[in-house]
């Protein structure tokens, strides 16, 4: 194995998650995805501009298994991270918890506004 192409999260309202995860966390839209009938199904999201990493798919209604799923992401040096979780806050997060893993590593756990949870990892 190479790499993970991308990471598939379930979300219940496609234009509030596409605003959380660009406008949040600053994520780039890469392309919209359709269903057969051409109705707006998911979207595409890039980290390193090159391909998708992250895709929400619309389901109608989440299951207990949706919560289980986690995915973490580094954040960008220099980022006000009040700011940051103020915005996410905003746009439907909710921050769990925050806590040192490791010296000089602040990891922040929130959930999405669909209950998705996310991790951040900050360098200190």
């Amino acid at each position: 194995m190479r790499r993970i192409s991308v990471v598939k999260l379930p979300v219940t309202d496609l234009e509030r998650s596409k605003r959380f995860y660009s406008q949040g966390l600053g994520l780039k839209l890469g392309a919209e995805v359709f269903s057969p009938e051409m109705e707006p199904s998911g979207a595409l999201f890039n980290f390193s501009g090159e391909s998708a990493d992250l895709q929400l798919d619309r389901v109608p209604a989440l299951g207990e298994g949706s919560r289980n799923v986690l995915v973490a992401m580094e954040v960008e040096a220099g980022t006000n991270l009040v700011d940051l979780l103020e915005q996410l806050e905003k746009l439907g997060g909710q921050v769990k918890t925050r806590e040192p893993r490791t010296p000089g590593l602040l990891v922040v756990t929130l959930v999405d506004p669909d209950g998705n949870y996310l991790e951040l990892l900050i360098q200190q």
